[in-house]
């Protein structure tokens, strides 16, 4: 779901506020708040936040396959969420005590994009929940050193949870409204335990054939994306379920079936050992946790908002639960921003509706 919407023609039924003079339709389906509203920005640094926003941006390595950053940082993910909240953060022309913001940054800054550091997340936030007057700026300066940031993969049930813990949303407090704002460029996964589930009734990728972790068609979508040949055969998920014992990477068994990064992937690596596909493993989607950690959030009085960015090629289906699960509310969806103006727009959006 794109969010942007200009002066006119906002959606039918949805609320416009007004907010640097434009009107933002309410596309994120919130109620008007109660209290000064408490919000939490959990904002994605994982390793292919540098990577460009769309296709047919020059790449630094010059290739054309995914995972390689964009020549100029400005076009990364990474860059355009910085201009986007820049432009929208400074542009917040509010006094005290109207609002509460803080930043969580995830995974942990200076992390490898593979083997055991990839997937932690910070034990406290990275900007605490404050008055915005005082918090705008320090967040805004965490945005303009984004791509210093960059690295390892993405833990988004650890790092909700972990971001919950900001005392400012902690606190038992019904009469305040409480939000976490993730924006991610992609899936969930940091889950080394992650089960296979073979039912595809109860597994969003599973097709009944052991592929119970990821899309099986994922790779093969990702050449198309690319436009890179693709040949007559689905090449072999990233991830597939493994018969148990499946090595746990911080000590003993994960249980007797597990995702795992399929054995074609390891090899063509020369990754191909226990311990480290066990860290392979954690590449794999972890979407029932996810949504799980969500769903605890909205039980302790949090609404989770997700923002999207770049191109997903497998299944907006998770994201869009977890949106669901957010909110309580079956129709809700993730907001998929392509460029840093709808970013920008859908921004405002939010924070027009949170001002109210």
């Amino acid at each position: 779901m794109n969010g942007q919407c200009a002066t006119v023609g906002c959606p039918t039924g949805l609320t416009g506020t007004t907010t640097g003079g434009v009107v933002a339709a309410n596309i994120f389906h919130l109620p008007k708040p109660t209290g000064t509203p408490v919000v939490m920005v959990v904002q994605d640094f994982s390793g292919s936040m540098c990577e460009p926003n769309t296709a047919g941006v020059a790449l630094a390595d010059g290739g054309g396959g995914a995972g390689a950053c964009a020549a100029d940082p400005a076009q990364s993910k990474a860059g355009i969420v910085n201009t986007a909240m820049a432009a929208v953060l400074g542009g917040l022309q509010i006094g005290p005590g109207k609002l509460e913001l803080g930043l969580f940054a995830f995974p942990g800054e200076g992390l490898s994009d593979a083997g055991p550091n990839a997937c932690q997340v910070p034990a406290t936030p990275t900007v605490a929940i404050g008055d915005s007057t005082v918090t705008v700026a320090p967040v805004m300066a965490v945005y303009a050193s984004g791509l210093a940031r960059i690295a390892g993969g993405t833990p988004t049930a650890a790092a909700l949870l972990a971001a919950a813990q900001d005392p400012r949303l902690a606190a038992s407090d019904p009469s305040v409204s409480k939000y976490l704002v993730l924006i991610t460029d992609g899936l969930p996964n940091c889950n080394d335990t992650n089960p296979c589930v073979l039912d595809p009734a109860h597994h969003l990728w599973s097709d009944g054939e052991g592929h119970g972790c990821e899309s099986p068609s994922y790779e093969q979508a990702l050449a198309a994306f690319f436009g890179e040949p693709t040949g007559g055969a689905i090449p072999p998920p990233e991830c597939a379920c493994a018969v148990g014992p499946c090595t746990d990477p911080d000590g003993g068994n994960a249980g007797m079936s597990c995702c795992t990064v399929d054995p074609y992937m390891l090899v063509s690596n020369n990754t191909n050992t226990p311990l480290e596909q066990a860290f392979a493993s954690r590449e794999c989607l972890d979407s029932s946790n996810t949504v799980q950690a969500v769903q605890t959030l909205y039980a302790q009085g949090i609404t989770t908002v997700v923002i999207s960015l770049g191109y997903d090629v497998t299944d907006p289906t998770t994201l869009d639960l977890m949106a669901q699960a957010g909110l309580r509310n079956p129709v809700a969806t993730h907001v998929q921003c392509d460029s840093e103006s709808t970013l920008a727009a859908d921004l405002n959006s939010l924070f027009a509706t949170l001002l109210q």
